[in-house]
């Protein structure tokens, strides 16, 4: 199956920072309590809002987060971090998980690619996640990295600017497309509360 993502419109709008980070670890708090893994995140209290699509940030947060708690061992910690650049807003998802090697860096951000397959077979795939996640981020002007260490843990983090250039790509239907994603979101927690 191929990476369908051409024409992928961003509907920008006011997003709460801190809020929708609360959010995504509502959703996936079933996933990190099973593993004993605590999540703190840590927002610079000048960092309010951002002018963004608020469905495919969330996507964004989702995607990393889901990684760290699931590439994390039993009782680990995970941290989230969000601070203000200049013009652009910076969120880092560091763990304490199995790492990746340097020259795999660029890798896992292809869609598919398992950069060891006895790390797959037991955490599951990463997928379509971090190519998402890339082209989510690119699609806003920004950027994401990532840097880690075999066995210490790895730190994903992504920049994005505060506000886009232009606005003009400013849609109505934001509604339209949040109810899709919403029910999206109640498919995966079922999933993941075995429903």
């Amino acid at each position: 199956s191929k990476l369908e993502l051409g024409n992928i419109e961003l509907y920008y709008e006011t997003v709460d920072v801190a809020g929708i980070i609360e959010e995504v670890q509502r959703v996936l708090s079933p996933l990190s309590a099973d593993k004993n893994i605590i999540i703190e995140s840590y927002i610079e209290k000048d960092l309010k809002t951002v002018i963004a699509d608020r469905v495919k940030l969330k996507q964004i947060l989702y995607n990393i987060l889901n990684n760290a708690i699931k590439f994390s061992s039993e009782n680990g910690k995970v941290n989230i971090y969000a601070e203000p650049r200049e013009d652009m807003i910076e969120i880092s998802v560091e763990d304490e998980g199995i790492g990746i090697q340097e020259s795999d860096y660029e890798k896992v951000f292809q869609p598919f690619v398992q950069i060891d397959e006895s790390i797959s077979r037991k955490h599951g795939g990463v997928g379509l996640g971090l190519a998402l996640v890339k082209r989510f981020v690119e699609l806003h002007r920004g950027k994401v990295w990532v840097k880690a260490s075999p066995g210490k843990g790895s730190t994903f983090t992504f920049r994005i600017p505060k506000k886009p250039e232009n606005k003009t790509q400013e849609k109505e239907n934001i509604n339209s497309v949040q109810t899709s994603y919403d029910i999206e979101i109640e498919r995966e927690e079922e999933i993941i509360r075995g429903v």
